[in-house]
């Protein structure tokens, strides 16, 4: 009976697939030419995603997820008049926590250009769009598509005040609010912080200010909404609360998750999403042990 037993328990556990797909609300982090996915509730539970197609010396920034075409959108961040804009198809990836996660190679779908030498570092898609802060302009880049995922127009926008979001990231709320990320001017000291908040009627064509707040410690290097448009996150690093975690809308004070990779240098975060993960179940062998463990035990209770 006990070997009968026994035999059943080895022809499970080692038949039984070693990873299971678990609906998760994700999120991606760029940091040069490195894609990351994460779990949005617990970090820990991440891989990185090949890419092929970009250049080495690639400083990736202003990362947005394209939910009209399933795909990640990104430029150099670093000073130039030109940039490419990529995208990276994640319509037939298979999001996993262990082994390799490939989504092939990047597509240039485009070129941004300014008049100088510009740097960007915040980007966000909003109501089909992709927007990119245009570093010390006080100015939004808006990126629009065709229903085939393709650049049909590209425009400045002015942001009211003067204001000059340095390094900044933004976030798009469900409401329509843009946030955004950075410190003030060329000082980086705590005092010099800002989380700004503007609204729009429009879709996104024009924007009002709303709010200015001015958190503790230096500035979330990547901001993001959740899936309900509504809880915000992001991240720090080099400052006294480091890593990633949630951030309250109205103080701007972190509540801390995580520490660790991929928070621990510049770079910058997507929002949201859910989607089915293959995450590891525990190895074959050791749920062998256990059930031993558990056949001898019974075995010396019965004996007793």
């Amino acid at each position: 009976m006990y070997k009968l037993w026994l035999f059943s328990i080895l022809l499970i556990l080692f038949t039984r697939p070693d990873a299971k797909a678990q609906q998760l609300e994700v999120a991606f982090s760029i940091q040069d030419d490195l894609l990351t996915w994460f779990s949005v509730d617990d970090p820990s539970i991440q891989n990185t995603i090949s890419v092929t197609g970009l250049p080495p010396w690639l400083e990736g920034n202003a990362l947005a997820y394209d939910t009209d075409n399933e795909r990640l959108l990104f430029v150099h961040g670093n000073t130039l008049t030109n940039r490419a804009i990529y995208a990276v198809d994640l319509s037939g990836v298979t999001l996993s926590a262990s082994g390799t996660v490939s989504a092939g190679a990047a597509v240039n779908l485009g070129t941004m250009s300014f008049e100088g030498p510009r740097e960007v570092y915040g980007g966000s898609f909003y109501n089909g769009s992709y927007y990119v802060l245009i570093d010390g302009t006080d100015s939004l880049r808006k990126v629009s598509f065709d229903a085939a995922g393709t650049i049909t127009s590209q425009i400045n926008i002015n942001l009211p005040g003067s204001r000059d979001m340095f390094l900044g990231d933004i976030a798009f709320a469900a409401n329509g609010d843009l946030w955004i990320a950075g410190f003030n001017q060329y000082d980086g000291s705590p005092a010099d912080d800002r989380l700004w908040r503007f609204s729009t009627a429009d879709g996104g064509n024009t924007f009002d200010y709303q709010q200015t707040i001015e958190p503790a410690g230096d500035r979330y290097n990547g901001i993001f909404f959740d899936v309900t448009g509504t809880d915000l996150y992001g991240y720090r690093y080099n400052t006294v609360i480091n890593g990633y975690g949630g951030i309250d809308t109205t103080t701007g004070a972190p509540t801390l998750i995580y520490s660790g990779y991929p928070f621990i240098q510049g770079g910058d975060l997507s929002n949201g999403f859910f989607i089915g993960v293959e995450v590891p179940e525990p190895t074959s062998a050791l749920m062998v042990m256990t059930g031993l463990g558990c056949l001898f035990g019974r075995r010396r209770r019965a004996q007793a």
